[in-house]
Protein backbone atom coordinates (compact mmCIF):
# COMPACT_ATOMS: atom_id res chain seq x y z
CA UNK A 1 0.00 0.00 0.00
CA UNK A 2 2.92 2.11 1.08
CA UNK A 3 4.52 1.68 -2.42
CA UNK A 4 0.89 1.91 -4.20
CA UNK A 5 0.57 5.38 -2.55
CA UNK A 6 3.76 6.57 -3.72
CA UNK A 7 3.60 5.33 -6.97
CA UNK A 8 0.38 7.56 -7.45
CA UNK A 9 2.37 10.70 -6.22
CA UNK A 10 5.05 9.70 -8.90
CA UNK A 11 2.85 9.51 -11.76
CA UNK A 12 0.37 11.78 -13.27
CA UNK A 13 -3.07 9.89 -13.70
CA UNK A 14 -3.19 10.93 -17.03
CA UNK A 15 -0.35 8.42 -17.90
CA UNK A 16 -2.26 5.78 -15.91
CA UNK A 17 -5.63 5.95 -17.00
CA UNK A 18 -5.24 5.41 -20.87
CA UNK A 19 -2.58 2.28 -20.70
CA UNK A 20 -3.61 0.23 -17.39
CA UNK A 21 -7.68 1.82 -17.12
CA UNK A 22 -9.64 1.76 -20.38
CA UNK A 23 -6.83 -0.56 -22.37
CA UNK A 24 -5.70 -3.31 -19.97
CA UNK A 25 -7.56 -6.71 -19.17
CA UNK A 26 -10.38 -7.45 -16.68
CA UNK A 27 -7.61 -8.71 -14.30
CA UNK A 28 -6.07 -5.43 -13.93
CA UNK A 29 -8.65 -3.57 -13.80
CA UNK A 30 -10.43 -5.26 -11.01
CA UNK A 31 -6.39 -5.72 -9.49
CA UNK A 32 -5.62 -1.91 -9.58
CA UNK A 33 -9.20 -0.80 -8.06
CA UNK A 34 -8.20 -3.32 -5.32
CA UNK A 35 -4.74 -1.92 -4.47
CA UNK A 36 -6.91 2.00 -4.83
CA UNK A 37 -9.65 0.61 -2.25
CA UNK A 38 -7.16 0.32 0.31
CA UNK A 39 -5.31 3.82 -0.28
CA UNK A 40 -8.20 5.97 1.50
CA UNK A 41 -5.18 8.05 3.36
CA UNK A 42 -3.97 9.25 -0.51
CA UNK A 43 -5.25 12.11 -1.82
CA UNK A 44 -4.29 11.35 -5.31
CA UNK A 45 -6.01 7.78 -4.80
CA UNK A 46 -9.25 9.85 -3.74
CA UNK A 47 -9.05 12.17 -6.78
CA UNK A 48 -8.94 8.88 -8.99
CA UNK A 49 -11.93 7.67 -7.92
CA UNK A 50 -13.96 10.96 -7.17
CA UNK A 51 -13.45 10.83 -11.03
CA UNK A 52 -14.41 7.46 -11.27
CA UNK A 53 -17.86 7.71 -9.57
CA UNK A 54 -18.74 11.46 -10.56
CA UNK A 55 -21.29 12.23 -13.13
CA UNK A 56 -19.86 11.04 -16.62
CA UNK A 57 -16.99 8.60 -14.74
CA UNK A 58 -15.80 5.47 -15.29
CA UNK A 59 -18.34 3.91 -12.73
CA UNK A 60 -21.40 6.49 -12.76
CA UNK A 61 -24.05 4.60 -13.49
CA UNK A 62 -23.78 1.82 -10.46
CA UNK A 63 -27.19 -0.22 -11.28
CA UNK A 64 -26.28 -0.79 -14.94
CA UNK A 65 -22.56 -1.74 -14.27
CA UNK A 66 -21.57 -5.67 -15.10
CA UNK A 67 -19.97 -8.22 -12.84
CA UNK A 68 -16.25 -6.37 -12.99
CA UNK A 69 -18.07 -3.17 -12.81
CA UNK A 70 -20.05 -3.96 -9.49
CA UNK A 71 -16.56 -5.27 -8.20
CA UNK A 72 -15.00 -2.40 -8.73
CA UNK A 73 -16.88 0.05 -7.53
CA UNK A 74 -17.39 -2.13 -4.43
CA UNK A 75 -13.52 -2.22 -4.01
CA UNK A 76 -12.92 1.84 -4.27
CA UNK A 77 -15.93 2.90 -2.00
CA UNK A 78 -14.25 2.86 0.80
CA UNK A 79 -11.44 5.69 -0.31
CA UNK A 80 -14.38 7.74 -1.27
CA UNK A 81 -17.49 7.01 0.82
CA UNK A 82 -20.12 10.00 0.60
CA UNK A 83 -19.33 10.14 -3.63
CA UNK A 84 -20.26 6.06 -3.20
CA UNK A 85 -23.28 7.46 -1.77
CA UNK A 86 -23.94 10.00 -3.72
CA UNK A 87 -23.53 7.68 -7.31
CA UNK A 88 -26.07 5.05 -5.59
CA UNK A 89 -28.61 8.09 -5.00
CA UNK A 90 -28.00 8.97 -8.64
CA UNK A 91 -29.59 5.70 -9.70
CA UNK A 92 -32.29 5.01 -6.96
CA UNK A 93 -33.98 8.54 -6.45
CA UNK A 94 -34.31 8.65 -9.79
CA UNK A 95 -37.61 8.16 -11.64
CA UNK A 96 -36.68 4.47 -12.64
CA UNK A 97 -35.32 3.90 -9.33
CA UNK A 98 -37.65 0.86 -8.35
CA UNK A 99 -36.03 -0.69 -11.72
CA UNK A 100 -32.36 -0.09 -10.31
CA UNK A 101 -33.58 -0.82 -6.83
CA UNK A 102 -33.93 -4.84 -8.22
CA UNK A 103 -30.36 -4.39 -9.86
CA UNK A 104 -28.75 -2.65 -6.42
CA UNK A 105 -29.67 -5.73 -4.21
CA UNK A 106 -25.96 -6.61 -4.45
CA UNK A 107 -25.04 -3.24 -2.65
CA UNK A 108 -26.78 -3.71 0.52
CA UNK A 109 -23.43 -4.91 2.53
CA UNK A 110 -21.91 -1.67 1.64
CA UNK A 111 -24.96 0.33 2.42
CA UNK A 112 -24.75 -1.13 5.53
CA UNK A 113 -20.65 -0.03 5.85
CA UNK A 114 -21.51 3.66 4.45
CA UNK A 115 -24.62 3.85 7.60
CA UNK A 116 -21.08 3.17 9.47
CA UNK A 117 -20.71 7.33 10.13
CA UNK A 118 -23.92 8.82 11.99
CA UNK A 119 -23.14 11.48 9.44
CA UNK A 120 -24.26 8.97 6.12
CA UNK A 121 -26.59 6.67 8.34
CA UNK A 122 -30.24 8.36 7.17
CA UNK A 123 -29.10 8.56 3.85
CA UNK A 124 -27.80 4.80 3.22
CA UNK A 125 -31.05 3.51 5.47
CA UNK A 126 -33.36 5.57 3.18
CA UNK A 127 -31.33 3.82 0.14
CA UNK A 128 -32.02 0.47 2.00
CA UNK A 129 -35.39 0.74 2.48
CA UNK A 130 -35.58 1.20 -1.03
CA UNK A 131 -33.90 -1.78 -2.66
CA UNK A 132 -35.93 -3.91 -0.04
CA UNK A 133 -39.09 -2.53 0.12
CA UNK A 134 -38.41 -3.07 -4.01
CA UNK A 135 -40.05 -6.55 -3.49
CA UNK A 136 -41.89 -8.10 -0.93
CA UNK A 137 -40.17 -7.81 2.39
CA UNK A 138 -39.07 -11.15 3.84
CA UNK A 139 -37.72 -11.23 7.23
CA UNK A 140 -35.29 -14.35 5.82
CA UNK A 141 -33.96 -12.56 3.18
CA UNK A 142 -30.93 -11.10 3.17
CA UNK A 143 -31.11 -7.27 2.66
CA UNK A 144 -33.68 -7.83 5.34
CA UNK A 145 -31.65 -8.68 7.87
CA UNK A 146 -28.92 -6.34 7.09
CA UNK A 147 -31.15 -3.56 7.05
CA UNK A 148 -32.44 -4.99 10.64
CA UNK A 149 -28.97 -5.35 11.72
CA UNK A 150 -27.80 -1.87 11.87
CA UNK A 151 -30.92 -0.91 14.86
CA UNK A 152 -29.51 -3.29 17.14
CA UNK A 153 -28.07 -2.15 20.41
CA UNK A 154 -24.64 -4.12 19.54
CA UNK A 155 -22.69 -5.46 16.80
CA UNK A 156 -24.75 -2.85 14.18
CA UNK A 157 -21.92 -2.00 12.59
CA UNK A 158 -22.62 1.88 12.84
CA UNK A 159 -22.64 5.03 14.92
CA UNK A 160 -25.96 6.40 14.56
CA UNK A 161 -27.04 7.00 17.84
CA UNK A 162 -30.61 5.76 19.37
CA UNK A 163 -32.57 8.98 18.09
CA UNK A 164 -31.22 8.53 14.98
CA UNK A 165 -32.80 5.18 14.70
CA UNK A 166 -35.72 5.97 16.26
CA UNK A 167 -36.47 8.87 14.06
CA UNK A 168 -36.12 6.81 11.35
CA UNK A 169 -38.48 3.68 12.51
CA UNK A 170 -41.05 6.16 13.43
CA UNK A 171 -40.99 7.40 9.34
CA UNK A 172 -41.73 3.84 8.56
CA UNK A 173 -44.37 2.99 10.93
CA UNK A 174 -46.24 6.16 9.87
CA UNK A 175 -45.84 5.30 6.38
CA UNK A 176 -49.33 4.48 4.30
CA UNK A 177 -47.70 1.48 2.92
CA UNK A 178 -47.62 -1.92 4.06
CA UNK A 179 -43.85 -2.50 2.72
CA UNK A 180 -42.41 0.31 5.07
CA UNK A 181 -44.57 -0.12 8.06
CA UNK A 182 -43.69 -3.92 7.85
CA UNK A 183 -39.65 -3.16 7.58
CA UNK A 184 -40.28 -0.53 10.46
CA UNK A 185 -41.73 -3.33 13.07
CA UNK A 186 -38.92 -5.17 12.60
CA UNK A 187 -37.35 -2.53 13.22
CA UNK A 188 -38.66 -2.04 16.11
CA UNK A 189 -38.50 -5.55 17.58
CA UNK A 190 -34.70 -5.07 16.40
CA UNK A 191 -34.03 -1.43 18.88
CA UNK A 192 -35.80 -3.52 21.69
CA UNK A 193 -34.07 -6.74 21.61
CA UNK A 194 -31.88 -7.19 24.84
CA UNK A 195 -30.46 -10.43 24.90
CA UNK A 196 -29.49 -12.35 21.51
CA UNK A 197 -27.29 -10.33 18.70
CA UNK A 198 -25.24 -11.65 16.05
CA UNK A 199 -24.00 -9.78 12.99
CA UNK A 200 -25.20 -10.60 9.16
CA UNK A 201 -21.79 -9.08 7.49
CA UNK A 202 -18.85 -8.05 7.81
CA UNK A 203 -17.40 -5.19 9.95
CA UNK A 204 -13.91 -4.86 7.31
CA UNK A 205 -14.33 -1.77 4.57
CA UNK A 206 -11.03 -1.22 3.18
CA UNK A 207 -8.11 -0.15 5.27
CA UNK A 208 -10.40 2.49 7.37
CA UNK A 209 -9.89 1.45 11.05
CA UNK A 210 -13.47 0.53 12.13
CA UNK A 211 -15.18 -1.21 15.03
CA UNK A 212 -18.37 -3.16 15.55
CA UNK A 213 -20.19 0.04 15.74
CA UNK A 214 -21.92 2.03 18.77
CA UNK A 215 -21.50 -0.28 22.23
CA UNK A 216 -22.93 0.93 25.49
CA UNK A 217 -19.94 1.28 27.86
CA UNK A 218 -22.18 1.66 30.91
CA UNK A 219 -25.46 0.64 32.29
CA UNK A 220 -27.05 4.37 32.04
CA UNK A 221 -25.84 3.52 27.99
CA UNK A 222 -27.99 0.74 28.01
CA UNK A 223 -31.14 2.02 30.16
CA UNK A 224 -31.02 5.30 27.60
CA UNK A 225 -31.13 3.39 24.54
CA UNK A 226 -34.52 1.30 25.66
CA UNK A 227 -36.16 4.56 27.50
CA UNK A 228 -35.71 5.69 24.14
CA UNK A 229 -37.05 2.75 22.43
CA UNK A 230 -39.88 2.48 24.71
CA UNK A 231 -40.94 5.83 24.07
CA UNK A 232 -41.46 5.12 20.88
CA UNK A 233 -43.76 1.64 21.81
CA UNK A 234 -45.59 3.66 24.02
CA UNK A 235 -46.04 6.39 20.85
CA UNK A 236 -46.73 3.80 18.30
CA UNK A 237 -48.99 1.26 20.69
CA UNK A 238 -51.51 4.37 22.16
CA UNK A 239 -51.92 5.67 18.93
CA UNK A 240 -55.13 4.64 16.36
CA UNK A 241 -52.23 4.50 13.50
CA UNK A 242 -52.12 1.69 11.09
CA UNK A 243 -48.80 0.54 12.56
CA UNK A 244 -50.53 0.07 16.63
CA UNK A 245 -51.17 -3.45 16.16
CA UNK A 246 -48.28 -4.61 14.89
CA UNK A 247 -46.31 -2.13 17.31
CA UNK A 248 -48.18 -3.66 20.29
CA UNK A 249 -47.22 -7.19 19.18
CA UNK A 250 -43.48 -6.30 18.78
CA UNK A 251 -43.41 -5.45 22.49
CA UNK A 252 -45.31 -8.13 23.59
CA UNK A 253 -42.82 -10.70 22.00
CA UNK A 254 -39.48 -8.71 23.50
CA UNK A 255 -41.36 -7.95 26.35
CA UNK A 256 -39.44 -11.33 28.72
CA UNK A 257 -35.98 -10.34 27.23
CA UNK A 258 -36.23 -6.27 28.37
CA UNK A 259 -37.48 -7.01 31.62
CA UNK A 260 -34.42 -9.72 32.00
CA UNK A 261 -31.99 -7.63 29.93
CA UNK A 262 -32.63 -3.97 29.96
CA UNK A 263 -32.35 -3.06 33.50
CA UNK A 264 -35.54 -0.71 32.61
CA UNK A 265 -38.77 -2.65 34.43
CA UNK A 266 -40.18 1.10 35.40
CA UNK A 267 -39.68 1.90 32.01
CA UNK A 268 -41.93 -1.26 30.92
CA UNK A 269 -44.22 -1.32 33.37
CA UNK A 270 -44.97 2.18 32.50
CA UNK A 271 -45.63 1.61 28.81
CA UNK A 272 -47.62 -1.75 30.21
CA UNK A 273 -50.08 0.91 32.15
CA UNK A 274 -50.28 2.91 29.04
CA UNK A 275 -51.46 0.55 26.55
CA UNK A 276 -54.35 -1.20 29.07
CA UNK A 277 -55.61 2.56 29.71
CA UNK A 278 -56.63 2.41 26.38
CA UNK A 279 -57.20 -1.39 25.57
CA UNK A 280 -57.07 -4.97 26.59
CA UNK A 281 -54.24 -6.07 25.22
CA UNK A 282 -54.10 -9.74 25.45
CA UNK A 283 -50.30 -10.53 23.93
CA UNK A 284 -49.42 -8.54 26.68
CA UNK A 285 -50.97 -9.83 29.40
CA UNK A 286 -49.72 -13.58 27.88
CA UNK A 287 -45.82 -11.89 28.01
CA UNK A 288 -46.42 -10.94 31.50
CA UNK A 289 -47.64 -14.18 32.55
CA UNK A 290 -44.98 -16.09 30.69
CA UNK A 291 -42.36 -13.57 31.88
Amino acid sequence: NRLAATALQNIPYAAIEPQLVTGSSERLMRSFSRRLGYLDTSTEAAGIVRKWLGVGGLLEKVSELNDLGRAMFENVAPVAPEEALAALERALLEPQGDEAAKECKKYCDLLRSLAYDAVLFERAVALLVQIVTAEDVNAQAHGTQVFVSLFHLVLSGTHASIEQRVAVIERLLASPDEKPRALGVLALKAVLEALHFHSVSSFDFGARSRNFGYWPRTREDVQHWFAVSLRLVETVACSDGPAAPQGRAAFAEQLRGLWLGAGSGDEISRVCSAIREIRFWPEGWLAVRQT
